[in-house]
């Protein structure tokens, strides 16, 4: 058989219950008019030329590509019934059910159900496989006359006898129900007449789209949620919320756009919540940094303030980035990179309180970050800043730990040894940093000591309490996080960016526990109860047994996405009975029970969930989406 794509898509207005009416889009291939009205039967007169070059592969039983010109005019007149397409209102509930079709033809999905919400760009995607050979040349047609979806269908061969098109629902319909059927036509000739139609064409595709409208629902607390004060939630960076959560109860709440710098990917910060409200930093196309206050309710504005105010600070090796800010007793703490300091405001009012020095910023997945946890606001700072609380070994990439004086807003020094670019990570009564680089003692010194995961008390004056010498790792810049149920610390072999191990520290025994047989990206990694959740090359999400490091099950994403394994680090979060996962194109909720997905939305990015019950989205181009959970 020959294969020529001809994608065609004929639309009539559709009328919802609840709702307006659809789009009217016309052939996306065949220019030509149609007209008629659509009342269970369609009657009409089709005329117009199909003129250019068409090029198709061949499949079936002839392997090769075939190339040729038709050229001609085709004018007629078409008169018949489109069978087992809905027209008009659709009222009620149910879900739209798969007909019998002629078996020459597999539809996977056989029938498309979808909701949909407001701004949302829900693209579908169907595959269809030959069992058996069709000859002479096929010309391909999708036709939907209802107008539920876009014209500009995309087409590709995944191999000889399969072909996969992605859908786009139409994207001004109003709230309501919208059922169809699709109809996709095999023909030697022209697919919008198709007198010449193979045998078992059309194939139908009934579809369902239930859109809904935006909820700004009263806020109040999500029993079990607690402020997402930091990279992953919290100070242990666990990515934990325990709540149980329904996905038939989630809905849209808004969407905010902020205009930010194109030249960086993190021109925007990562959020944090409180009082009803959410926080973050915006690096605009001045380069100045702009701490938000936004209300949670609606997206609307609370406060801003510029944060570059004074001389700029140009760091030698990196670019300009966002640090998130911390929230401590109601006062909000903002780290920038564009001046060495700490700047801390009201939260309420964004008054500004005061502002300590500190060495040169390295944001990198959460790292160098402010860190909010029960007994303060900690940080990072170089030891070459000048500041005096600390030594100048002249290396600035090598760092101390600090924590601010909520009183006076000034540093003292919580770590006294160095370590790279390490994420800190907290339990109840301690601060954690993993080193594993050999580093110099001594400024000038040629003497070396090597480290692994070192733990401080954050109560005490500084001095290590536990020292792992496990140093066969490489950490820098890699994500760590610490899981109460298991009291173990957990992070990667390798640095950020790379496949990597995840290696498993025992904090009750006191040593290195073992490490992962399979490779990970050094990109999420959180953990609920005794699993660890992580993603492999090339996207899958892997949950592992944290005493083992064995698979238990695993999970991929929908046909035309990819899991986001480098760009976005804070792409999964999990609660007591759901997984939450970042692709990208679309955010998904997997179910821990049966390993399957229960909610998607077509929007992707980087996860926070709020006391509230709030789920945002961060994506790439600084848009923001919030989802009631409740």
């Amino acid at each position: 058989m020959k294969v020529v794509i001809a994608v065609l898509i004929v639309g009539l207005s559709l009328a919802a219950c609840g709702g307006g009416g659809g789009s009217n889009p016309q052939s996306s291939i065949t220019t030509g008019t149609t007209t008629g009205t659509t009342t269970g039967t369609t009657t009409g007169t089709t005329t117009g030329t199909t003129t250019g070059t068409t090029t198709g592969t061949t499949t079936g039983t002839t392997t090769g590509t075939t190339t040729g010109t038709t050229t001609g005019t085709t004018t007629g007149t078409t008169t018949g019934t489109t069978t087992g397409t809905t027209t008009g209102t659709t009222t009620g509930g149910g879900v739209a059910v798969a007909v019998s079709n002629d078996p020459g033809l597999a539809l996977a999905p056989n029938a498309l159900n979808a909701v949909i919400w407001p701004n949302e760009k829900r693209q579908i995607v169907v595959q269809a496989r030959a069992t058996r050979n069709f000859p002479d040349i096929i010309n391909i047609g999708i036709i939907d006359i209802n107008g539920g979806i876009k014209p500009d269908v995309k087409v590709n061969a995944i191999d000889t006898y399969t072909y996969q098109a992605t859908l786009e629902v139409a994207s001004n319909l109003s709230p309501g129900v919208y059922s169809g059927v699709i109809e996709i036509r095999l023909c030697k000739d022209n697919p919008l007449i198709c007198k010449q139609a193979h045998q078992g064409s059309p194939w139908k595709l009934p579809y369902r789209f239930e859109v809904k409208a935006a909820v700004l629902s009263q806020l109040s607390a999500l029993p079990g949620a607690y402020d997402w004060s930091a990279f992953q939630g919290n100070s242990s960076h666990s990515g934990n919320v325990p709540v149980s959560l329904d996905p038939n109860k989630f809905s849209y709440r808004f969407e905010k756009k902020i205009q930010a710098s194109d030249d960086y990917g993190n021109a925007l910060s990562r959020l944090v919540t409180q009082n009803s409200g959410f926080y973050f930093v915006q690096l605009d196309d001045t380069k100045n940094q702009i701490l938000y206050a936004l209300n949670e309710h609606d997206g609307s504005e609370k406060w801003r303030v510029n944060l570059s105010n004074g001389p700029v600070y140009k760091p030698t090796y990196v670019p300009p980035v966002s640090p998130t800010p911390a929230i401590y007793q109601n006062k909000i703490y903002a780290q920038t990179s564009t001046q060495p300091e700490v700047k801390v405001f009201d939260l309420g009012s964004g008054q500004f309180l005061g502002q300590t020095n500190i060495g040169q910023v390295y944001s990198v997945n959460g790292i160098g970050e402010l860190v909010a946890d029960v007994s303060g606001v900690y940080g990072q700072a170089s030891y070459s800043s000048g500041n005096s609380s600390f030594v100048d070994f002249g290396v600035s990439l090598f760092r101390s730990a600090f924590v601010i004086d909520p009183d006076t807003y000034k540093v003292k020094s919580v770590a006294k040894f160095r370590f790279d670019s390490s994420m800190l990570t907290f339990n109840d009564q301690s601060v954690m940093a993993y080193r594993s680089t050999t580093v110099q003692k001594e400024k000038n010194s040629q003497a070396a000591e090597r480290v692994g995961l070192s733990i401080f008390n954050k109560f005490g004056n500084g001095a290590p309490v536990t020292l792992f010498s496990d140093y066969q790792f490489v950490n820098m810049n890699a994500i760590s996080v610490y899981c109460p149920d298991r009291n173990a610390f957990l992070s990667f072999q390798k640095p950020e960016g790379f496949n990597s191990s995840i290696v498993i520290f025992d904090l009750a025994a006191g040593k290195f526990a073992g490490s992962s047989s399979t490779s990970y990206t050094n990109s999420s990694l959180v953990c609920s109860k005794n699993t660890v959740f992580a993603i492999t090359w090339p996207g899958t999400l892997s949950a592992l047994d944290i005493n083992t490091g064995q698979v238990l099950w695993q999970w991929k994403p929908a046909l035309d996405d990819t899991l986001q394994v480098y760009s976005t680090p804070q792409a999964m979060l999990v609660t007591n009975n759901l997984l939450f996962v970042s692709g990208d194109k679309n955010t998904y909720a997997v179910d821990l029970n049966t390993h399957q997905t229960v909610w998607t939305y077509s929007h992707a990015g980087e996860l926070s969930l709020s006391r509230n019950g709030i789920l945002y989205i961060k994506s790439r181009d600084n848009t923001i989406v919030a989802f009631n959970l409740k």
